[in-house]
């Protein structure tokens, strides 16, 4: 009902635009001065084109896939006291890697977002386990380029014992533009 009725609040503001830069051009066809015409087609086309950007930059989606094993080719990111070269398990902290591609509703990669547009969430999971947290170091997240992102996450070292729980833990992660559109991503995975 509420995607309705913006939809219907979009097309209006896009009629009215329309029938604004129609009257303009009338106007200025009337007009005998070219500059006049010039500033004022010049404007109203720029302040079309905004909103049509405004319009397509809109909802957006997202698809991910969960590495749990990415320190067993010890990367930077697992060099972090505590990381071995080992895949996330119940015997350490590993951080797991999260590899998601957002795009915009047209199918075109959002490429500019950073580590702090996303943020992940696990309301199920093993009893006992602690909240994850976003590992932060100089290559946690990644930008692949075309909408590709990855980050890695790991249980909260402020928690103390720090380990994985075995079993699944249900996830959501988070993904939010400068425009504070928000999009989530159902992200469970498994935990030997």
């Amino acid at each position: 009902m509420k995607k309705r009725n913006n939809f219907k609040r979009l097309t209006v503001i896009i009629i009215s635009l329309n029938l604004l830069l129609y009257a303009c051009i009338l106007y200025a066809q009337q007009s005998d001065s070219d500059l006049i015409k010039s500033e004022v087609l010049q404007t109203e086309k720029q302040n079309i084109v905004q909103i049509q950007s405004d319009i397509a930059s809109g909802p957006f989606e997202a698809s991910l896939s969960i590495d749990t094993e990415p320190c067993k080719t010890w990367p930077p990111q697992c060099s972090n006291t505590g990381h071995s070269a080992y895949g996330a398990s119940q015997a350490n902290h590993n951080p797991i890697r999260i590899n998601i591609q957002v795009l915009s509703k047209t199918g075109t990669p959002v490429t500019n977002l950073n580590f702090g547009n996303f943020n992940i969430s696990c309301p199920l999971m093993p009893p006992s386990s602690i909240p994850l947290k976003k590992l932060e170091c100089g290559d946690c997240f990644l930008s692949g380029g075309d909408g590709i992102y990855a980050f890695f996450v790991h249980p909260d070292p402020a928690y103390g014992n720090t380990f994985w729980r075995f079993g699944t833990h249900v996830c959501q992660v988070q993904v939010s533009t400068s425009k504070s559109k928000v999009v989530r991503v159902f992200a469970p995975f498994v935990i030997p």
